[in-house]
């Protein structure tokens, strides 16, 4: 699989936006502890099928917004965040970002649920 888009403005979208609660680099020290990092998460067989529909992953769906790929809030349930605007384009290069983000060495395969 090879995502397109544009590494470095990947890279600035997963800082401006995922690093509130995900580490996004080795060399970040910014994340909520009980988060999986980028690179725990590549370290999953189907780390590519979970970053490309992570929008509908909880918790995402609950403050993200992808333009002309999500559904508008219900107004009765605002999110309790504030919200991730992104468009389609940083979507993908997120994506293309992601990619280059080294898996995590776990010792073993990750065994998840």
């Amino acid at each position: 699989v090879a995502f397109e888009g544009d590494i470095e403005k990947g890279r600035a979208v997963a800082g401006n936006h995922c690093t509130r609660c995900h580490k996004i680099a080795p060399e970040d020290r910014s994340s909520i502890g009980s988060t999986p990092s980028f690179m725990a998460l590549k370290a999953i067989p189907d780390w590519v099928d979970r970053f490309a529909q992570f929008y509908l992953l909880n918790p995402h769906p609950s403050f993200i917004q992808i333009e002309d790929m999500t559904a508008p809030f219900d107004p009765r349930r605002p999110p309790s965040l504030v919200p991730v605007e992104i468009t389609v384009d940083e979507f993908n290069d997120l994506l293309a970002y992601v990619q280059t983000v080294p898996p995590a060495d776990l010792g073993a395969e990750v065994q998840h649920q």
